[in-house]
């Protein structure tokens, strides 16, 4: 079989520094993040608002919240292909990890040479060689740490994990008791886990997709839009329930406008209706045909014939 010639994944130094791998690539994600906002952010700010037309206070806010909306969509999507084309390379190249927890170096002693070769590791049914996410709960003498995992990659296994273990005092102090030296750090405080739209048993992948942003405060200044555009002339509807005097007023002048109308057509009826009348009445007009007589003319032709008789 060989000699192995990695730390067993269930040492508690080996769980050590595959959490803290983990902790470094969350602290990356979000100063990564935050800088991409700011970027991101002061690029919007400097972008031209342009409208065919002028638009309403809620229209106005509609668009700026469509476009930060897209914005933030476009991040998001752009962090999360970056990190799974990194991942691809890394499962699809079988790159060994340093920590190595996804695979294994195996000395295999010959008479003449020692070769080395590798194997993958697993955990539980699910091998590193056929998947790099990989994971188990991370324990540590049969104590068990709420949201904390342990697998193949540091960075696929820490997008499966939560937080909940951080926001639990007691939690902490036994992971930093059992792995950092009886060094105690401070949970997070329950308030902020009250305030936060980010359940405790969230995923960091499920936060991280939204950018590690509890919410957008957006302002909009509506009249800075409308002097910009410099309008000139507006135009607006406004829908009235219409009273007994404009009914009247409205009846009054269709009438009027009927009158001056039936004035126009009607002699017009009577005149087309009298010729009518006429003309079935007196019937249709014949007209007399004359004859001309015709004189037959006789064209008599003669022919002669001359014939020499020699």
């Amino acid at each position: 079989m060989g000699d192995s010639l990695v730390v067993d994944p269930d040492s508690i130094r080996f769980k050590g520094q595959f959490l803290a791998g983990q902790l470094s690539i969350l602290s990356s994600f979000c100063t990564m993040a935050n800088d991409a906002m700011n970027t991101s952010l002061a690029l919007f700010v400097g972008t031209q608002f342009i409208a065919s037309q002028i638009l309403t206070n809620d229209q106005f806010q509609a668009q700026i919240n469509k476009t930060v909306s897209l914005l933030f969509l476009d991040i998001s999507l752009s962090f999360r292909q970056a990190i799974d084309y990194l991942e691809a390379i890394i499962h699809g190249n079988a790159i060994m990890s340093s920590y190595m927890s996804n695979w294994q170096f195996i000395v295999n002693p010959s008479a003449n040479a020692r070769f080395i070769r590798t194997r993958p590791v697993w955990y539980g049914n699910c091998s590193c060689a056929s998947s790099d996410k990989c994971s188990l709960p991370m324990s540590i003498t049969n104590i068990s740490f709420p949201g904390l995992l342990i697998g193949c990659l540091p960075l696929p296994v820490l997008l499966q994990s939560t937080l909940e273990c951080f926001y639990n005092q007691a939690c902490l102090d036994t992971l930093h008791y059992a792995l950092f030296d009886h060094k105690k750090m401070k949970s997070l405080p329950t308030s902020l886990m009250m305030s936060s739209h980010f359940l405790p048993n969230a995923s960091i992948g499920s936060i991280f997709d939204e950018l590690f942003v509890e919410n957008w405060l957006r302002e909009y200044d509506y009249e800075a839009f409308f002097r910009a555009c410099g309008v000139s002339m507006c135009t607006y509807i406004y829908s009235t329930r219409p009273d007994i005097l404009y009914v009247l007023t409205t009846i009054i002048g269709l009438i009027g406008g009927l009158t001056v109308f039936l004035r126009i057509i009607c002699p017009l009826l009577v005149m087309g209706y009298n010729h009518l009348i006429d003309f079935f009445r007196n019937g249709r007009r014949t007209v007399p045909l004359y004859t001309l007589p015709v004189q037959p003319s006789v064209v008599v032709a003669s022919i002669s014939t001359s014939a020499n008789i020699s």
